[in-house]
C-alpha cells in the first residue's frame, strides 16, 4: 500500500511485514513503526498530516498521532469491531473522522477517538472522499469495475459509470476533486473525470495493488505486489494541448493552420 503525505513531500508504504514505512521521494526511508498484526491493505493519512490510520487483512484497524519528522508521537487508537478483510480506511475531507470498508462491503464510520458512529452496506470494494469540503461527496467502486458518486449527507446514489476493469480493487479522489483513479488486476491504473469519461491510463509489468495521488496533482504513486512504488506524472489539459502544438508545429503540412492556436 502507498499513500502521499498531505504535504507531499513524503509516502508512507505498508504490507506484509505490517510494518509502516516513510520515505522522501527520492526514495530514501526516512522512519518506520510497527502497526497492525497481519498484512496491511490500506493506509490513509489525515488531511492535516496529523494523523495516520492502518488496516489489515486481520481485523486490524488503527490511528497514530505523528510528529513533524514523521515519526509516531503516540499510542495508537484501536477501531474495533471488524471481522475479517478490512479493505480500506479513508479520512473524512475535513478529517473529523474516517471509515473503515470491510471485505463484505460493510462501510463503518469512526470518530478520532475510535468510537463508531455509524454502519452503512454499500456494496462496494473501494472508497474514497472527495477533498472538497463544502462537497461532502465520496466515490466507491464495486467488485465488477462500477463506481458510483454518492452525496454523503443524503446518503443518496449521484451518479454512475462502468470502467474498464473485470476485476477493480480501489479508487483514489485526485486532489482537486474532479478526477478518479481505479485499478485492477489488470496492471493497469486508469483515471476519469466525473462523467465516466476515461482521462489517462497507466499500465505495468505486475500486479498494482494501492495508488495515491500527490498533493498537486501531477503525480500519482502506484505500489507493486512485490514492493515496488512508482511516481507516474499525471498530466493536465495545458500539459497535454502543449505536447500536441509542438507536435503539429514541427510538421511543416500543419504550421499554418496551428500557428495562431499554438501562441
Amino acid at each position: 500500500m502507498v499513500s502521499f503525505s498531505p504535504n507531499g513531500k513524503f509516502l508512507a508504504t505498508a504490507g506484509r511485514d505490517s510494518t509502516v514505512k516513510f520515505w522522501n521521494l527520492s526514495g530514501k526511508k526516512i522512519s518506520e513503526f510497527p502497526a497492525i498484526q497481519g498484512s496491511v491493505t490500506s493506509i490513509s493519512f489525515s488531511p492535516d498530516g496529523n494523523f495516520l490510520a492502518a488496516a489489515g487483512i486481520n481485523s486490524s484497524a488503527a490511528i497514530w498521532q505523528l510528529s513533524q519528522l514523521p515519526k509516531v508521537s503516540s499510542s495508537p487508537v484501536e477501531l474495533p469491531g471488524h471481522n475479517g478483510l478490512i479493505r480500506s480506511v479513508n479520512f473524512s475531507a475535513i478529517g473529523d473522522f474516517l471509515t473503515t470498508l470491510d471485505g463484505k462491503s460493510t462501510v463503518r464510520i469512526w470518530d478520532l477517538s475510535g468510537n463508531l458512529q455509524k454502519t452503512l452496506s454499500m456494496g462496494a470494494i473501494g472508497i474514497s472522499f472527495s477533498p472538497d469540503r463544502h462537497q461532502q461527496r465520496f466515490a466507491t467502486v464495486t467488485l465488477n469495475g462500477k463506481v458510483g458518486l454518492w452525496n454523503l449527507s443524503k446518503q443518496e446514489l449521484v451518479n454512475e459509470f462502468q470502467t474498464l476493469h473485470l476485476d477493480a480493487k480501489s479508487i483514489s479522489f485526485s486532489p482537486d476533486g474532479e478526477r478518479l483513479a481505479t485499478l485492477g488486476i489488470d496492471k493497469t491504473v486508469r483515471l476519469w473525470n466525473l462523467a465516466g469519461r476515461q482521462v489517462a491510463q497507466f499500465e505495468f509489468e505486475e500486479n498494482v495493488v494501492s495508488a495515491s495521488w500527490s498533493r498537486d496533482g501531477k503525480q500519482i504513486a502506484v505500489a507493486g505486489s512485490n514492493g515496488t512504488v512508482w511516481l507516474r506524472k499525471v498530466e493536465g489539459l495545458e500539459d497535454l494541448l502543449k505536447q500536441s502544438c509542438n507536435f503539429f508545429n514541427s510538421q511543416t503540412e500543419y504550421f499554418t493552420r496551428v500557428s495562431t492556436l499554438c501562441q
